[in-house]
């Protein structure tokens, strides 16, 4: 068996999860490889007070790339998962549910950067 690149799961729980892959479906997010982003700003407001905002946002390669190796990873998690893996463009990852046992696969892949646990946050929930 090929040694798990733990390195690529950035959680210390689906790292104990890949190491003894037993138990239920998990929420992860997959992050992959894709040129950074680079941001453009210009100066708005009047000679006393000004702001910067932002005025561009471009990836830095090829975006015919970059949707290339979304669908590749895309692909590949749904052929893992039998399921469509939802992107999320903002975050430029995957998430989906998966089997422990396939945390392996998913960090093996040469496109995957990073593996994280998608978690609930409750500082928000509305109490009663």
């Amino acid at each position: 068996m090929a040694q798990v690149p733990f390195d690529k799961i950035k959680d210390a729980a689906l790292r104990r999860l890949a190491e003894v892959p037993v138990g239920e479906n998990v929420s992860i997010l997959v992050s992959i490889n894709l040129p950074s982003r680079q941001m453009t700003v210009k100066r708005r407001g009047a000679a006393d007070v000004s702001v910067m905002v932002p005025d561009s946002i471009a990836d830095e390669g090829s975006s015919t790339d970059a949707a290339k190796r979304v669908k590749t990873v895309g692909d590949f998690l749904e052929h893992l998962t039998g399921k469509t893996p939802v992107w999320l463009e903002a975050a430029r990852c995957f998430v989906l549910d998966i089997a422990p046992g396939h945390l392996e696969s998913v960090a093996a892949h040469p496109e995957v950067k990073a593996i994280w646990a998608n978690r609930t946050f409750e500082a928000f929930a509305v109490q009663q």
